[in-house]
């Protein structure tokens, strides 16, 4: 299938902004699903990509104080999830599905090259969702939405080859993902 997603990415350091990237990731996904009249697992790939998101923050100088930096970046997503559920609700053409799963993200954002540098965001996350589908002959119309809670976070970074590699573990924060895909069977 063909994927658009919303990139809304800050950081804060007790209370204080610091940065943030924003914009939209366009790519691709693969599910495989195998369900019946009780219940439905699935294993989804996304991978997404964009060399236009924008970051806003600011570089540090070297007395400390702060110039304030916005500047295109590149962001290259890639995602995976295994879902089980169970059709608690099931009207013939239409079913509401509760599941749990179980995913990992890969983030990398920003180029190797000064004032950008490369960064590598990865973690694991455990997901509680449900899904509510209409089948209309050969399409099918879904709502998904579930929450994640991340864990294992961690950042990899060199600084565009100015430091040493550096590995930052990161506080877990529960996040969300909502869904609206359509399909049709060939």
């Amino acid at each position: 299938g063909v994927d658009g997603s919303r990139l809304s990415y800050e950081e804060t350091l007790n209370g204080n902004f610091l940065d943030k990237d924003t914009g939209w990731l366009y790519g691709g996904y693969v599910e495989l699903r195998g369900d019946n009249d009780f219940m439905f697992t699935r294993a989804a790939l996304d991978y997404t990509l964009t060399n236009s998101a924008s970051y806003s923050g600011s570089i540090q100088n070297a007395d400390g104080s702060l110039t304030p930096l916005t500047m295109t970046t590149r962001e290259q997503y890639y995602r995976w999830e295994v879902n089980f559920g169970y059709k608690a609700l099931n009207f013939g053409n239409a079913t509401l599905s509760p599941y749990a799963g179980v995913g990992h993200q890969d983030w990398k954002r920003g180029r190797d090259n000064l004032p950008d540098y490369r960064e590598d965001y990865a973690w694991w996350y455990g997901a509680a969702g449900a899904n509510l589908a209409y089948r209309h002959g050969k399409w099918l119309f879904a709502l998904d939405a579930s929450v994640e809670y991340p864990f294992t976070l961690e950042m990899k970074t060199n600084f565009a080859g100015q430091v040493d590699n550096a590995i930052f573990k990161i506080k877990p924060r529960p996040g969300y993902s909502v869904e609206a895909p359509i399909s049709y069977d060939v």
